[in-house]
């Protein structure tokens, strides 16, 4: 009973009381209460929990976490339990109030979710993370960073819908319009940190498909030769949009003109099994049975438009057109015959692969031989059917490819192993099991893309995880059955050189002491990176600041014939190097100067800079440019000796053109002495040039007239002759 009237005023007390205060609105409740009961009203108020009166108790819950309170320690005060509807509605309340606000200034979600106790929160935190997809890490992808750095700094689970539409983001961005250009999709979407087998990299597959992939198939090319060129995977959805593309076009086209549909597919490179196939042998059935019926005339309509002259009396060779006729028909009767009984014959053996039984046994009741088009369509429908179930059942691939007659180097045991690593093989790797093990369990080969494909997964969930921990990828690689030299391994390492490891090179550490505590390989593209890091940051600063390049590697311990090395010498060139060679200044001595090798983009972009400059001026001013090219420190093979001789020759041509003028208006010209105005002394030699020009087109369009006059007289004589 008293409950029953603490929660009556209570909900009036809500209900009145705005904005809601929660000592407000318990001043409120009381008032309303007689005086005699309020002692045991207090008393239920202070051992109640969201059962005894939930108005009152949520709305102050709501009041304590919009104050930045943590959901789960609010929880626990007011007895609410993990799972419960009421602890879902705290966990909004955080999002929409100081935890989201927290993640559009751009603080990670992950630790964000731990501060406000939303961490375990699927709803909350997916909230929280489209927060920052729609803020700060959408902004930064849009300007081109790639999505798995952004994704780690931002706290963003990666395989979760708000790192999908991170991803979305780039491909309606940057890396959509460089695939619309022509790069292919693979390498755009790696630049870009997006994710292996996921639905955005679909995306940017059908955009290359769309593009000029698919012009080039347009354009009569191969479907596999492009799909190999510009990456696209075998398992996804944009090579069958690709071959749909021939199939609308020139594959199509040679079909309906008669060729046989698998001849056509061969020349056009389309795969033996697939929704392009269908179609092609679609068009071959209609154009045959449509060749059929036009030629199959009736004997009737050849009798009705046959002469009345009676057989006996009818010439023979009346009687050759009906029978080739004839003929010609029961030649297309027999070969629609044909193919109707082929056709019949591919539905009971892809019947009886359906029901279990081995594509090899099959293909040897029917006559369908190995490595055939035909066989592989067998090996489709099993894959399709129940070898495919098999294996979402849990069983190893190649026992199951055993069991159907698949072959272990069949393109159909590549498509098992994938319908493995998307189903359970993946599930096992996403809870940390190691890949090699799983891939053992699995049937998984080792060689295979498959293998690659499970390896990222691991990378893209777990040991990612881990790595971005600040873990060693040496360390967590082997938990995880990474191979050491894989993409995959690479992936992992850039997780670190993007998180832990290039913050601490950021904070003055030495890249090879880092690499090595995070178990970053000192010849991949990954410590590459980690030196690039140090290069943009202190070592370049101190380039700038004068040091030397070959000091400053050796200060940081730089890989002296890597790209970091090659990024410090240039940027010694743009900084005081360049300016010193414009001066004047020999590059070998400069570079000497600088510490900058003999060999490399800096010493070349040194040379260019004096032919550009000094170097150019001196061969243009008359100088011999093998003699300047000795004094810059130039050598023989170089391009900038290439662009000096080419100078040279232009400047010579120039000459020898000027100098070639008409001895007539030359040799009397009196000798002149130097003049002291030599602009002066230049206009009037080119006018002297012009005058000269003009006076030999006048001679030449003089002779042109008299010869012209003197043909016409000719010709009037002649006429006047013959008359």
């Amino acid at each position: 009973m008293l409950r029953e009237i603490a929660a009556a005023a209570i909900s009036r007390a809500i209900v009145n009381v705005q904005p809601f205060d929660p000592d407000a609105a318990a001043n409120y409740a009381m008032s309303a209460i007689p005086r005699l009961l309020q002692p045991w009203i207090l008393k239920e108020l202070h051992m109640a929990d969201t059962r005894a009166c939930p108005a009152f108790c949520q709305a102050v819950a709501e009041s304590r976490i919009r104050n930045g309170e943590s959901c789960r320690v609010v929880g626990e005060a007011f007895g609410v339990e993990r799972g419960w509807i009421t602890m879902r509605t705290l966990g909004r309340v955080a999002v929409e109030g100081p935890a989201g606000k927290r993640v559009r200034d751009g603080e990670s979600c992950r630790a964000v979710g731990k501060d406000h106790g939303i961490e375990n929160d699927d709803d909350a935190m997916n909230a929280l993370e489209m927060i920052a997809v729609n803020g700060p890490a959408g902004t930064r992808v849009r300007n081109g960073e790639p999505c798995l750095t952004v994704a780690n700094d931002h706290g963003i689970r990666l395989y979760d819908d708000a790192m999908d539409a991170l991803e979305m983001i780039a491909v309606e961005g940057l890396a959509g319009t460089r695939v619309r250009n022509g790069e292919p999709p693979d390498i755009v979407a790696r630049e870009h940190g997006m994710r292996p087998l996921q639905l955005p990299l679909e995306a940017l597959e059908m955009i290359c498909v769309e593009g000029p992939a698919g012009q080039r198939v347009r354009d009569g090319e191969r479907c596999d030769t492009i799909a190999e060129e510009y990456g696209l995977r075998f398992f996804g959805e944009a090579r069958p949009a690709l071959e749909m593309i021939a199939v609308k076009g020139r594959a199509g086209e040679c079909v309906r003109n008669g060729e046989s549909y698998e001849d056509v597919a061969k020349v056009f490179g389309i795969e033996s099994f697939g929704p392009a196939m269908d179609r092609l042998r679609e068009i071959s059935a209609r154009s045959q049975s449509h060749r059929a019926a036009s030629s199959a005339i009736a004997p009737q309509h050849i009798a009705s438009h046959a002469d009345t002259t009676p057989a006996c009396l009818a010439p023979t060779s009346s009687l050759e057109p009906s029978r080739a006729r004839s003929q010609i028909a029961g030649d297309s009767i027999r070969e629609t015959d044909r193919a109707a009984r082929r056709l019949r014959d591919k539905s009971v053996a892809e019947s009886r692969v359906r029901g279990g039984e081995s594509c090899l046994v099959v293909g040897n009741a029917f006559g369908i031989k190995r490595d055939t088009i035909a066989m592989r369509e067998l090996q489709r429908v099993a894959v399709e059917g129940p070898a495919g179930k098999r294996v979402r059942d849990g069983e190893p691939c190649l026992a199951v490819g055993n069991d159907h007659g698949i072959e272990e180097y069949d393109d159909a045991m590549h498509a098992l192993e994938m319908i493995a690593v998307n189903g359970p093989a993946g599930a096992r790797v996403r809870n940390g099991e190691s890949c090699r093990t799983v891939g053992k369990d699995h049937g998984i080969r080792s060689d295979d893309d498959a293998m690659d494909a499970l390896e990222m997964i691991a990378v893209n969930g777990p040991a990612g995880e881990r790595v971005h921990n600040g873990e060693s990828c040496r360390t967590v690689g082997k938990d995880h059955g990474i191979r050491p030299f894989d993409d995959a391994m690479d992936a992992l390492e850039m997780i670190a050189v993007s998180g832990p490891a290039g913050a601490r090179v950021r904070n003055g550490e030495l890249p090879d002491v880092v690499g090595r505590e995070h178990g970053i390989r000192s010849l991949g593209l990954p410590f590459q990176a980690l030196e690039m890091i140090c290069v943009e940051s202190f070592a370049g600063q101190r380039v700038r600041n004068g040091e030397r390049c070959d000091t400053i590697t050796k200060a940081y311990k730089l890989c002296g014939f890597g790209k970091a090395t090659q990024a410090l010498e240039m940027i010694a060139v743009e900084a005081s190097a360049g300016e010193r060679v414009r001066n004047g200044e020999s590059c070998r001595d400069v570079a000497k100067a600088h510490g900058i090798g003999k060999e490399g983009a800096a010493m070349d972009a040194l040379k260019m800079i004096a032919v550009d400059g000094p170097a150019g001026a001196r061969v243009r001013d008359g100088e011999s440019y093998k003699d300047v090219a000795r004094a810059f420190g130039i050598r023989p093979f170089d391009a900038a000796m290439i662009r000096l001789r080419k100078i040279s020759d232009r400047l010579q041509s120039s000459r020898a053109a000027l100098s070639a003028i008409t001895p007539s208006h030359t040799d009397t010209t009196p000798v002149r002495l130097a003049s002291p105005f030599p602009a002066l002394e230049t206009f009037r030699t080119r006018l002297r040039i012009a005058e000269a020009s003009i006076r030999e087109t006048e001679d030449a369009a003089r002779r042109l007239r008299d010869i012209h006059v003197k043909e016409g007289g000719e010709a009037r004589l002649s006429d006047t002759s013959r008359m």
